[in-house]
This record gives structure tokens, sequence and C-alpha cells, in this order.
């Protein structure tokens, strides 16, 4: 039987083996329905001169009421699954349908632009009158697709040659309301059903080229995502700027990216759709920064709220998103696991208290590549670990806080954190208090996340130094309201004090490893393998893997990192960064979120670090602590301060949580109040804003 020589674009003749798949996914889309300019496909092999098709062609399109062509490759050697084409081959546009010597001119031009041995069909479809034109990128990990538009025609956007406008359009769903931005909404709304009718035919990760009339939508290509694009998403230090210095150690930086994917495994063992290759933790501008594209991903992806990430952990959004309510019940079954770890979560950080407390009082291997695996598995489960008590905290939470009763029942309790203060305050001169501190607290430090920073415990000459006499803050009395939220905080209580219990009991782990790792320093020292001014905590995690078969990083390589770390420590980042932006700081209204209410006025005290003494010019005054982040390496400054005011910080962060406890006026999400205020100069807090008085 011969095989017709034109096959028109969905007969479903070409979706066989042996057909270039550009010209069968053409097909197949247009037999599916969606919205396929008419055109046919040429089969590859007939022997019928140029001028023969030309003319066959010509007769095909009068018979269609066709009258500008493109004519385009299908050949087998473009748009496979592993590899693509895309531009090596030639198409020709807007060629005049009765014209046989242009169609036999074109066809000629697009067949000799293969030069090796292929499978060589060629389409032929009718041309649209584009008003707006583009490209488009839909993947299964994302919420969103990659837009890239022009007016008119995108011959040029698809060579390369015209820039174009680029946007990031939100994927169709059920019930999905969104207004689109874009050139022209209404094009990108009919882009929008064309892509969700795409990756429900033809399938996901697929590059599609479209042009829209001003009336429809039409699918002019497409074909396998065979090199995925690098995102432009949105990071956040939010989390992260509360525990670690800024920058981070090289080994502290490269061992959390180094655990990104079991970071954010937490998720995908209750929801297995959720993204597998995106990672939860970059490496972006020196530090490692949690993707907040992700995550507010995942919260679409589930129907939920995206605020639900920003009131935990802190930063801003670029997309705010509300309930999706069809999403959501199709999450049921995921949230439904979710929700089962959370109840279970109390029990599971006392058994990962447990481990962190006996790898502390076992010894420990003297392998580095052991020592700085265990370092990681530490990381990893406290992270986990404290997911799961966030995630159970924050309902009930947001219920309290949305009370107006939170800083109530905060002032009458005490996590191990605002312990440690108190504790600190009260040991005075007494030596004995004092070493009795340190045996309790020495594991303790200052952004002690980072293996690399020291314990308090390396450092007793600090508990010298003076400080002035605890004191005891007046508690807010209860209210109708506050007893009618009490048990919703025994629950919030419970989950709290597992959770920074955790935290302290995986330091004392973090300690033992730190030790073990300054004992390997000294020893490279020794052997004169290291110098005096360089670190192990210099090197990166694979670098001390490497180190068990004999390498060594180069001193050089080793001060380059150096002087890079002091440069990025001259530039701190904004609370939320693109991956390909340059870092610059934030510029707008001073408010924030209310901690602890309360009036204040007073003089600033911005030290750049934990480790800054206050000036002697303050240490009467009202003082407010502003501060780029808190955490318990806070500990001096917040027993000596009146009011703080924190840069970043979510409800649930451990700084947030002692402020609250220890009654302090408080705000935070304070957004470039660093850049803004200098100490010494006169701040007054009323309400969530903070201001800068003459």
């Amino acid at each position: 039987m011969n095989r017709p020589l034109l096959i028109r674009l969905g007969s479903g003749q070409s979706d066989r083996p042996g057909v270039p798949s550009k010209g069968a996914l053409l097909d197949r889309a247009k037999a599916l329905g969606l919205a396929v300019p008419d055109g046919c496909l040429i089969r590859h092999g007939s022997d019928v001169p140029l001028d023969g098709l030309a003319s066959r062609v010509a007769q095909w399109c009068a018979a269609e009421s066709i009258t500008l062509v493109a004519v385009r490759s299908s050949f087998s050697t473009e748009d496979g699954a592993e590899r693509s084409g895309a531009g090596r081959y030639h198409t020709v546009l807007s060629v005049p349908a009765q014209s046989i010597p242009e169609l036999a001119r074109a066809l000629q031009d697009v067949y000799a632009s293969c030069t090796e041995k292929a499978e060589r069909d060629v389409i032929i479809m009718a041309m649209v009158p584009a008003v707006v034109a583009g490209v488009a990128f839909t993947q299964a990990e994302y919420m969103d697709d990659i837009v890239n538009a022009t007016a008119g025609l995108a011959d040029g956007l698809v060579r390369g040659s015209e820039e174009g406008t680029s946007l990031e359009l939100p994927k169709l769903y059920p019930g999905e309301w969104r207004t689109p931005d874009g050139p022209g909404p209404g094009a990108m709304r009919r882009l929008q059903r064309l892509l969700r009718d795409v990756r429900k035919s033809i399938g996901q990760d697929v590059d599609v080229e479209w042009a829209d009339d001003g009336r429809r939508c039409y699918l002019l290509q497409v074909r396998p995502i065979t090199a995925p694009p690098i995102r432009n998403d949105v990071f956040t230090v939010a989390n992260h700027k509360e525990i670690l210095p800024d920058p981070p150690s090289t080994l502290m930086a490269s061992l959390i990216v180094d655990a990104a994917p079991e970071l954010f495994a937490y998720y995908r063992r209750c929801d297995p759709s959720l993204p597998a290759s995106r990672l939860f933790v970059e490496s972006v501008h020196g530090r490692p920064l949690i993707n907040l594209s992700l995550l507010l991903d995942m919260m679409r992806h589930w129907g939920m709220p995206t605020s639900l990430v920003i009131d935990n952990i802190g930063g801003a959004t670029t997309r705010p998103c509300g309930v999706h309510p069809l999403r959501l019940l199709r999450s049921v079954p995921a949230l439904w696991r979710i929700a089962r770890l959370q109840r279970q979560s109390v029990a599971s950080a006392n058994a990962a208290r447990q481990w962190f407390r006996q790898l502390a009082a076992s010894p420990l291997p003297t392998q580095p590549s052991l020592v700085v695996d265990l370092a990681r598995s530490v990381y990893v489960r406290l992270v986990q670990e404290m997911t799961s008590l966030t995630g159970a905290i924050s309902a009930p939470l947001s219920i309290v806080r949305r009370s107006g009763t939170l800083h109530i029942h905060a002032s009458r309790h005490e996590t191990i954190g605002t312990s440690m203060i108190r504790a600190l305050q009260q040991a005075g001169s007494n030596s004995a208090l004092r070493h009795e501190w340190l045996e309790q607290y020495g594991h303790r430090g200052v952004f002690e996340s980072d293996l690399a920073m020291p314990r308090y415990r390396e450092r007793p000459p600090f508990l010298d130094e003076e400080r002035g006499p605890a004191t005891q803050r007046q508690k807010p009395s209860h209210t109708l309201a506050s007893l009618g939220t009490a048990l919703l905080w025994r629950r919030v209580r419970r989950f709290m004090d597992s959770r920074e219990w955790l935290r302290h009991d995986a330091m004392r782990a973090f300690g033992a490893l730190r030790e073990r790792l300054l004992a390997m320093e000294q020893e490279l020292r020794q052997q004169g393998r290291l110098a005096e001014d360089a670190s192990v905590f210099d090197w990166t995690i694979d670098e001390v893997r490497g180190y068990d078969v004999g390498t060594v990083p180069n001193p050089e390589l080793l001060a380059m990192r150096r002087s890079e770390r002091l440069a990025l420590s001259q530039g701190p980042l904004p609370d939320i960064v693109r991956r390909f932006d340059v870092p610059h700081m934030e510029e707008g209204a001073l408010c924030g979120v209310v901690l602890t209410p309360g009036d204040v006025d007073g003089l600033a005290w911005v030290p750049n670090s934990p480790e800054d003494d206050m000036p002697t010019s303050l240490q009467h005054e009202t003082i407010v602590l502003v501060a780029p982040a808190i955490e318990a390496g806070w500990a001096r400054a917040l027993a000596r301060v009146h009011a703080v005011v924190v840069e970043t910080g979510g409800d649930l962060s451990h700084g947030s949580i002692i402020v609250r406890e220890m009654g302090l006026p408080g705000l935070t999400n304070v957004r470039g109040v660093m850049q803004s205020v200098q100490t010494g100069q006169h701040i007054r807090i009323r309400g969530n804003t903070v201001s800068v008085r003459p």
C-alpha cells in the first residue's frame, strides 16, 4: 500500500514509528482538539521533484482556502526526548500558498539546512496573523510557566535577535481566578488555557511556540524540554539569618547545601508529587539561602495560602495567594500524612534529643569525613524535627496571636532559651553560679548553628563582664480573651518547649563535633599542612571528606575564600533576593510585626553582631536594640535593653519566642531598619511602626 505524500495534521496518520516527533506531536495535538493551525506533513522519501511537491502543496492549500504558509522542518535529528535541534534548521514564514516558485524555494531552503543523514519530513502550516506571539516553557515542578512574548510574529524572539517581554504565567487550574499579567491580558488568559490543554494532551515539561491573533491562541510547535531553564527564583535569608553569621563559614554553607535534598524530603515523604529536583537550599551570593519560590509553590500546589510560609519563617512574598478549594481538597491525603507526623512530633523530637545527647557523650570517629557526615546528619535531623514541630504550632499559634493574647501567655512561660538568659543575669559575680552556668549552657554560643563559631565554654571571660541586675518585669493581667485561648496556648507551649529543647541538645552534638574538627585543625598545623591564619572551617564539606585520602586545599585558595567572605560581610542581603539579582537593601516604610505590644522612646543600639559592646554613652539610657536577627546568642544584649527591633524574623523564630517571654516590647520583620538607624539616634516604637527622631 502506498503511503500518502501529504498527511493532514490532525488525521492521526503521522503518529506512528519512524515519523519525527515534531510533526507527530502537532498531528496528535490537533487530533485531540488543540488549536493547531491547519497544515499538512510532507513525508520523507518522496522522489517527486521540488516543483512537483510545491504544486501539490499549492493544490492542497487552495482546497483548504489557505493563502499564506510557514514551511517548517520536522527532521528526525531535532526535538527528540534527549536532544533538541531547535534553531539548527530553517523555517520560512509568510510564503504565498499559490506561488509554486516561492514554495519550491522555501522547500529547498528547509531541506538544504539539514546536512546530516536524517528523516526529512516538512510541515506546511497556515500562517497565523499574530498580534502577540512567543515561546513558553511548562514544567511539572513549577506552578508558573515561563513565557517570552513579543508583538507580531515571534521569529526574532525564537532566533534570539529580539528580547521580548519575559514573565511567569500562573498555570490555569479548575477554579483559577487570577487575571494574568503580560502583553494583553486576554492573550495571556488564552495562552494559559492552551498550556493547560497541552499538559493534559501532550504531557508536562514541554517547550511551546504559540501565536495569538487576538481571538485565539494557536500552538505552532511543541517539543520536550531537554535542557530546563534556570529560573530566577526568589530566595530568603529569613530563617538562616537568625542562626548563622553573615556570611557563614565555608564549611557550614557547603554542608547545608549538600543536605538540601534531604531537608525537603520531609515534605516529599508525605506528598511524592512535590518537586524532586528543585533544591530547598542553594548557595546564592555566598550564602545558603532558602528557596522561597519552592515553598510558595508547595503552598499553591496544596491550595493553601502562601502567607503561612511568610508567617513562619519571615521574609516577604512576591505573589500572595489565598486558599484554592479544589486543590486543597485534592491535597487532603498529603496534608493528613503531614498532620500525622506533626501529632507525633514531640515523641520524635524526644528520640532525636536522646540521639544528640548520646552522640555528644560518645567517643567520636577520628576520620574527618565521618565527623562532617555526622554533623550533616545532626543538621538534617534537627531541621526535619523543627519543621514538624513548627508545623504543629502554626495553626494554634496563629489563633492565639490574632486574638491579641500571645504576649500575655508568653510572659508567664519560659523555654530553655529564656532560662539561659535569666540564669546569666542572676549569676552576677558569683563564681559558683558562673561555673554552674557554663556547665549547663557552655555548649551554646553566638550563631551556634555554624560549626565554625566558638561556644561559650571556649571563652568564659565574658562572664566577668559587668551586667545590670536581673529585673522582674510586670506581667500583663489576664483578660477574657486570654482565658479563652488558654487551652490553645497549652498546646502551643508543649510543642514550643519541645522545639527549644531539641535545639539545645542538638547544640551539644554540634559542640562535640566542633571540638573534633578543632583537634584535626591542630594536627594539620603541627604537620605544617595548614597555615596559622587558616582554618578547616574554610574548607568545603567535600574537601574535608577528601582529607581521608590525603588531599588538602592549597593555601592560595583558602586565602581567596577568606577575602571573599570579608567582602561579603560588608554587603548584607535584603530579606528576599532573586537568583540573578545584584544584592541591594530594600527601601520603604519601617513597619513590622508586633511581638510584644508597647510604646517605647529611647536610644538605638545597632551592633553588627552579638559580640559588639554597648557604647558607654548609652548604658544609663532607655535602650532599643536594633538587630538583623535575634537568637539565643544575643543573650547578653537582650539582658541589657528595654525593647527590640528586628530586621528579619517570623513569629516562630527562636529570638521572637525569647523576646515575648521576656516581656520586651518588640517588632520583627522591619525591613531595611539596619540601614536606616544608627547607634545613638533617638528611636520610637509605636504599634507596629518604628521611627527615628532628630
